[in-house]
């Protein structure tokens, strides 16, 4: 099989929500591709099956892979933020708007600034 091959099985098995096959799949596109998008799609499956410390191990390759994509920051940041980690939910995205001009993570940065700082929690 190629790399094509197991990354179109690997995202045929995300739609049916077998997460773990497409873990398991998109490892295996890796041998062929070091692609930050598959460290970026492992780490949304991590997401998926609520195991949040292994996406943020996912999540950081890709952003080491491409700093510049604003997915991989927005789920890390959330991947925090799930762990309670509310400090470093909102460090992630002051990084990513430093050199990404995004009103999307704009926007998620001033909400979580009224969940940290201003104790809004809802």
């Amino acid at each position: 099989m190629s790399y094509v091959d197991f990354y179109n099985q690997a995202v045929e098995y995300y739609k049916t929500k077998d997460y773990k096959k497409s873990i398991d799949l998109f490892f295996k596109a890796l041998t062929y591709n070091n692609s930050y998008l598959l460290y970026y799609n492992i780490g949304v499956c991590y997401l998926e099956l609520n195991q949040f410390k292994e996406a943020i191990d996912f999540f950081k390759k890709s952003i080491q892979k491409n700093r510049f994509f604003d997915k991989s920051y927005i789920n890390l940041a959330y991947s925090y933020y799930k762990l309670k980690n509310y400090k470093a939910s909102y460090r992630t995205i002051k990084e990513a708007i430093s050199f990404i001009d995004s009103d999307h993570l704009k926007l998620i940065e001033n909400k979580l600034y009224k969940i940290i700082i201003l104790g809004e929690f809802k």
